[in-house]
């Protein structure tokens, strides 16, 4: 019985256990870009590693099975629902009509994305990389293109306590 030259799991294979470790072991070799796979300090830093980082914080969250890089569209499997994790940073306004904004409040913008099989998105607002408000929101509240979210919000119905 061979090991898995990628993940380490015994295999019957002669190299790799998988046609996702054969996949993960030449995108490792053969790109320069941050990876994961790679154990890339500043993937962390990257867009791609922020969101992963909050898809395992709200799967340890809600005791959910995490979906690593799942190309279906769901983060998250919630006892059989289907949950997409969202994060943004708080956004405010430089300039209004041309004068500079002295005092906003802010707001977090949540997008979409493509159309998937979601039941649920699980959006995280965050201010200094702490999460203010957490959202859970039925897939046929979501807007079709995204939604804004305030202080004040007609989502803070689906506000999940913290």
């Amino acid at each position: 019985m061979n090991k898995c030259l990628f993940c380490g799991n015994p295999t019957q294979r002669p190299k790799y256990c998988s046609g996702i470790c054969i996949k993960r072991a030449w995108y490792v070799k053969n790109t320069r870009s941050r990876c994961f796979f790679k154990k890339d300090k500043k993937f962390w830093e990257s867009e791609t590693g922020l969101g992963f980082k909050w898809e395992q914080y709200v799967s340890k969250f809600l005791g959910a099975k995490h979906l690593q890089f799942n190309n279906g569209g769901a983060d998250i499997d919630w006892g059989g629902k289907m949950v997409d994790v969202k994060s943004c940073n708080i956004v405010h306004r430089k300039m209004k009509r041309g004068k500079s904004v002295k005092k906003d409040a802010g707001h977090w913008i949540f997008n979409r994305g493509k159309d998937k099989p979601i039941d649920f998105f699980f959006c995280i607002c965050v201010i200094n990389k702490k999460p203010v408000k957490m959202f859970l929101i039925p897939s046929k509240e979501f807007p079709p293109r995204g939604l804004n979210i305030g202080i004040k919000s007609k989502y803070d119905k689906f506000l999940f306590i913290l």
